[in-house]
């Protein structure tokens, strides 16, 4: 038998974290509860989310995963997406627009990033030495059923 992965531990979340979720975190004993961008870990925090606060009526994802996980949730607990809380994703993954619940979410233009990380990278490699610099790059929002009210 496998042994337990070890609880999450509680100084991994920021000053910000409320005290129930960092109790959830503590409890678990899911690996990817403490930041992970999963699932399971928006699942986490929803739960938490919801129980210290449920009058909460919009989660904002930091991807589209976590949303899917907070959107889980929301079911189990009998909170309707969006009349009783507004989802949204980030990333603009390929199922956000699959199924019959489509996540609002920000798109990014990814082939974009990627061509310019590696023009930077190829540069540092060529020897450049010129201080790291941030890059704005363009965005989008995808408003779909998640956040929309139907008519």
């Amino acid at each position: 038998m496998a042994p337990t992965p070890p609880a999450c531990p509680s100084t991994a979340w920021p000053d910000t974290a409320t005290p129930s979720t960092k109790q959830a975190c503590a409890r678990s004993t899911n690996p990817t509860c403490g930041g992970e961008l999963t699932r399971t870990s928006g699942a986490l925090r929803a739960r938490a989310l919801f129980a210290e606060h449920p009058e909460t009526t919009a989660v904002v994802c930091g991807n589209d995963l976590i949303a899917l996980g907070v959107l889980d949730v929301c079911r189990e607990i009998g909170k309707r997406v969006p009349e009783d809380v507004a989802l949204t994703g980030f990333d603009d993954m390929s199922f956000s627009s699959a199924g019959p619940l489509q996540l609002s979410t920000v798109t990014v233009p990814r082939d974009l990033m990627g061509r310019r990380a590696a023009r930077m990278l190829l540069q540092r490699i060529a020897g450049d030495e010129s201080p790291p610099r941030n890059e704005r790059l363009p965005y989008g929002i995808q408003v779909r059923d998640t956040t929309a009210r139907r008519g």
